[in-house]
């Protein structure tokens, strides 16, 4: 496995981008439909008996349901893009981590990845790059997603370990570069029992500008 370059930054961010606008798409789409079955009803209930409650209820139900799915991947993809407003920032591992995988589930579902997340009960609050942090487990996700040619089985963990915060990614056994630093983190592998893990470690008492 490679680790990321910085060209790989823009490719990162157009892949949830695409992906979040698809969504979207969809959203538009499927509220586009309910809209069109709405306007029958009104052209029908002019010349015939008034629309049933049931109906509306029904209609008024999946647009709900359709617009709150919109408002938290907008969320989810707001919160992403200001994850590259400064060089470092304080932020939550467990909530940074939770917000990529909302918005990488698409593209993870497309090759049928079974993801299975593990989050920290405690907060774990760490300065570093969100972006690079969440650079590198899409990365992992990647790397391991196109390693076999079945639907593999994913972990990622949120786990801390002294005076470390630590994302560890686990997939099919693959071959990984050198451990390396990007930025505040630390990246190491490790193999084992056929399975390969990714931990990326960020000191937990490095302060901005520090």
């Amino acid at each position: 496995m490679t680790e990321p370059d910085e060209s790989g930054g823009l490719r990162f961010f157009g892949a949830i981008a695409a992906s979040v606008s698809h969504e979207l798409n969809n959203i538009i789409t499927i509220i586009d439909q309910v809209n069109g079955l709405l306007q029958d009803l009104l052209v029908a209930s002019q010349a015939g008996p008034p629309i049933k409650m049931e109906q509306l209820k029904t209609i008024h139900e999946r647009i709900a349901r359709q617009t709150g799915r919109g408002v938290e991947i907008v969320h989810n993809l707001n919160r992403f893009a200001h994850g590259v407003d400064e060089p470092l920032l304080q932020f939550e591992l467990n909530s940074a981590l939770r917000n990529l995988l909302e918005l990488a589930r698409r593209i993870l579902d497309l090759k049928k990845v079974k993801l299975v997340a593990h989050y920290s009960n405690d907060e774990i609050v760490v300065t570093a790059s969100p972006f690079c942090i969440q650079q590198l487990v899409f990365h992992c996700l990647q790397e391991f997603r196109d390693s076999s040619g079945e639907a593999p089985e994913i972990s990622v963990s949120v786990l801390r370990e002294d005076l470390l915060a630590v994302i560890a990614v686990s997939g099919p056994e693959i071959t990984f570069a050198q451990p390396a630093t990007r930025g505040t983190a630390v990246v190491r592998d490790e193999c084992r029992d056929g399975r390969s893990t990714v931990r990326i470690e960020v000191p937990l008492l490095r302060q901005a500008g520090g």
